[in-house]
C-alpha cells in the first residue's frame, strides 16, 4: 500500500514526500477544466496536491483504525483508475467523528464555535440541514471540527520548517479567545503553498 512511504516529519529542506502522481492529476484536471484556461489547471493541480496530502496525513494518522475509510473514501472517488483527490482527501478528513475527537481539546471551544456560527449565519432563509440532519449551526461546528483536525496535522508535520507562519493563522484568526479553524486551517494550507513555491525562487 502506498501508505508505507509515508514520512510524518517534513524537513526544512524539501516538501512533504505525499507520493503525488502529477499524470492522475493531470487526467482528473483534463476533465475538469478547458485545456486553454492554464490557470484554472494551476488551481486544479493545487486542489489535487493538498487532497493527496491530506489523504496521506490522515491516514497515517489514524492507521488500521481508518483502514475501511480509507478503502470508502478511495472507491467513491475513484473512476477508470484515477482518483480525484480533492475530493478522496475531504472525504477521509471528514470519516471517523472528528467532532468526537476534538473535543475537550485544549485550543478547540466548541462552546465559543457554536456562538461564532450563530452569528456567522444567513439573516434571510437558513440553509438546509446537513445530509447527517445536522442544523446550519451544527454543521457549521462540524466542519471546525474537521480543519481543527487537519491544521493540528500540517502543524505537527510542518512546524519544523514554518512553524512561525502556523502562530501566524492561529493568532490571525482568533478572537475573543475562539479559533476559528475553518479561515486558521486556510491559512495553513495557503502558507505550506507558500513555502513550496518560495523554494523555486532559492
Amino acid at each position: 500500500m502506498f501508505l508505507a512511504a509515508v514520512m510524518l516529519v517534513a524537513s526544512a529542506a524539501a516538501p512533504l514526500d505525499i507520493g503525488f502522481d502529477r499524470a492522475m492529476a493531470d487526467k482528473q484536471c483534463a476533465a475538469d477544466v478547458k485545456a486553454e484556461d492554464l490557470d484554472g489547471r494551476i488551481e486544479c493541480l493545487d486542489y489535487q496536491l493538498r487532497g493527496r496530502r491530506l489523504w496521506v496525513l490522515v491516514a497515517a494518522d489514524r492507521g488500521r483504525e481508518g483502514a475501511a475509510d480509507m478503502e470508502s473514501c478511495s472507491s467513491r472517488w475513484t473512476e477508470d483508475g484515477v482518483t480525484d483527490w480533492r475530493m478522496a482527501g475531504s472525504c477521509l478528513t471528514e470519516a471517523g467523528d472528528p467532532l468526537a475527537a476534538a473535543r475537550g481539546k485544549r485550543d478547540f471551544d466548541e462552546k465559543g464555535l457554536h456562538a461564532l456560527c450563530s452569528e456567522a449565519g444567513d439573516p434571510g432563509l437558513p440553509p438546509p440541514p446537513s445530509s447527517e440532519n445536522r442544523s446550519p449551526v451544527e454543521e457549521c461546528v462540524f466542519d471546525n471540527a474537521v480543519d481543527y483536525r487537519i491544521f493540528q496535522l500540517l502543524e505537527k508535520t510542518y512546524r519544523g520548517a514554518i512553524g512561525k507562519s502556523f502562530a501566524y493563522c492561529r493568532s490571525n484568526w482568533t478572537e475573543d479567545g475562539v479559533i476559528n479553524w475553518r479561515m486558521a486551517e486556510l491559512c495553513g494550507q495557503l502558507q505550506i503553498r507558500a513555502w513550496e513555491r518560495l523554494a523555486d525562487w532559492r
